[in-house]
Order: structure tokens, then C-alpha cells, then sequence
């Protein structure tokens, strides 16, 4: 993200929704071990709030967050190798 020029802002928050994702998979899964969507959804759910709790719903704004970090997330711990490889290239050509 550094690279990408992301805010310290936007890479804190990436960070703290993937430690509580961590935090959550921890007692079952890895992330390496996460291969279902019911997984993902079943943290995901964690956030859902009744109406009693929650008038205004602004439970919906924190799940479609959490749901875009972690999607994020997922999408880098895919393409890390190849990004890598991309990454290498880049450096090489600065020097």
C-alpha cells in the first residue's frame, strides 16, 4: 500500500479489520485456510445489529467496510507473488 501511495489513514484501518478478521479465524482457520464465502460471512455477521440496537442502521456502513477491506485483503494475499515479482521489476529499473 506504501507504494500505492495509501494514506497512513487508509493502511491503519486496512490493518485493524484484518487483526480482528485474525482475531475471529484464529481459533479454526489461517487466512491461507479460509476457502469458503459461509467463512467469511460468518465474521461478516458478527456485525449485523438488530434495529433495537441500531435505529439508524449505520450497522450496514461498517459491514459494506469490513466486506471491502477484507475483499482487499484477499485480493493482495492472492496476487502477493506476483505483485512481487512486479515490485522486483520496478526497484530494478529506479536503481
Amino acid at each position: 500500500m506504501k507504494i500505492n501511495g495509501s494514506s497512513e489513514h487508509h493502511q491503519n484501518h486496512n490493518l485493524k479489520v484484518v487483526i480482528v478478521f485474525g482475531n475471529f479465524t484464529s481459533k479454526d482457520n489461517s487466512f491461507y485456510d479460509i476457502n469458503t464465502r459461509e467463512q467469511i460471512l460468518e465474521f461478516l455477521n458478527t456485525k449485523v445489529k438488530s434495529y433495537d440496537e441500531d435505529p439508524d442502521k449505520r450497522w450496514i456502513t461498517t459491514l459494506k467496510n469490513y466486506l471491502n477491506r477484507l475483499r482487499l485483503f484477499y485480493r493482495w494475499l492472492y496476487n502477493h507473488d506476483n505483485d512481487m515479482d512486479h515490485e522486483n521489476w520496478q526497484t530494478s529499473r529506479i536503481c
